[in-house]
C-alpha cells in the first residue's frame, strides 16, 4: 500500500490511527565518526585513521491518535506497539521506491485533558525510530547478467552512499580459479575475490557482499553447503566496496558459465 504521508512495513501511519507532525530527522545526511587523538602544542584534535563510521540515523515524528473512547485508546496504543516490534521497513511519500530500515526505541504518550482517565481520549504519541544501518535502499534491485570472458559490466552511479545489499551468483559448470575484480572508473582495481572449487552445470555458487553477513554458499539439489574456503585466504570482503563514487565496474575471468550480480542502489537521504 502507498504510503499518504508515512508507512511501516507497508501500512501507512493513518491506518494505525495516527496523524503524522513534527518530523524530524527523515531528510538528514550523513552524521559521520572519525579517529581523532589530541597533539600537545595543537588545539583541538587531529584525524588519526581512515576507518570513517556512519552514526545511527534517528528519525522522530508526533502521531495524533484519536479514538472514540478510553477503551478504544488503549486498543489502539496495543495495536501501535504490535506494529512497531522488530526490524520495520519505512517508507514515505516524497520517495515511495526507497526504504529505511529502523528499530522502535521510544514511545512516550501524551494524553489530552488534565487526567489520564479523563473523558478526552485523543492522545499525541511521540514515536522514535532508530536506522542504526543509516542508508535508505531502493525497493528493487538493479540486476546485472555477466556471461564468462565478457568485459567490464559498469554499476548505477546514481546512488549517494555504498551499495551494501549486494549478491554475485556465479553459475557452473565452473573449475578451477574464478578471480572476480571491482574496478574504478579509472580502471584501477579495488577489491578482488578469487575463488577455487568445482560446479557442476546444475550447480551455482553464492556471495553475499553485504558485510554483515559475508558468506559464501555452494547450492547443489537444493542443499545449501558452506563455501567460504573456497575464496582466497589473501583476499576479503573488506576492500570489496562498491561506491558510486568511484564509478564502479565488475569483471570475472576464469572458468565458469555466467555471473549474475544483483544489489540494491543506496541514499544517504
Amino acid at each position: 500500500m502507498a504510503p499518504t504521508t508515512i508507512a511501516i512495513n507497508g501500512v501507512p501511519v493513518e491506518t494505525l490511527g495516527l496523524t503524522p507532525s513534527n518530523l524530524s530527522g527523515w531528510l538528514d545526511g550523513p552524521a559521520y565518526g572519525y579517529q581523532t587523538s589530541e597533539v600537545i602544542g595543537r588545539y583541538g584534535q587531529v584525524v588519526t585513521g581512515v576507518n570513517v563510521t556512519a552514526n545511527p540515523k534517528v528519525l522522530k515524528f508526533t502521531g495524533y491518535l484519536q479514538p472514540a473512547s478510553l477503551a478504544a485508546r488503549r486498543t489502539a496504543l496495543d495495536a501501535l506497539s504490535k506494529a512497531l516490534t522488530g526490524r520495520l521497513e519505512i517508507t514515505t511519500t516524497d520517495d515511495p521506491t526507497r526504504a529505511l530500515y529502523a528499530y522502535l526505541t521510544a514511545m512516550p504518550v501524551r494524553t489530552v485533558g488534565p487526567a489520564l482517565l479523563s473523558g478526552q481520549p485523543q492522545a499525541f504519541v511521540d514515536v522514535t525510530l532508530t536506522a542504526f544501518d543509516p542508508l535508505w535502499y531502493d525497493l528493487t534491485p538493479q540486476v546485472m547478467a555477466i556471461a564468462a570472458a565478457s568485459t567490464p559490466a559498469a554499476f548505477s552511479t546514481a546512488g549517494t552512499a555504498p551499495y551494501r545489499r549486494a549478491q554475485i551468483v556465479l553459475n557452473g559448470a565452473m573449475s578451477g580459479t574464478v578471480t572476480i575484480t571491482l574496478k574504478d572508473g579509472t580502471g584501477a582495481t579495488k577489491g578482488t575475490l578469487r575463488l577455487t572449487g568445482t560446479l557442476t552445470s546444475a550447480e551455482f555458487l553464492v556471495l553475499d557482499l553485504d558485510p554483515d553477513v559475508a558468506t559464501i554458499t555452494k547450492w547443489s539439489a537444493g542443499v545449501a553447503t558452506d563455501a567460504i574456503t573456497w575464496l582466497n585466504s589473501a583476499d576479503g570482503f573488506g576492500a570489496f566496496i562498491i561506491d558510486p563514487l568511484d564509478a564502479p565496474t565488475i569483471e570475472a575471468s576464469g572458468t565458469f558459465a555466467s555471473m549474475l550480480v544483483t544489489y540494491y542502489r543506496s541514499y544517504w537521504n
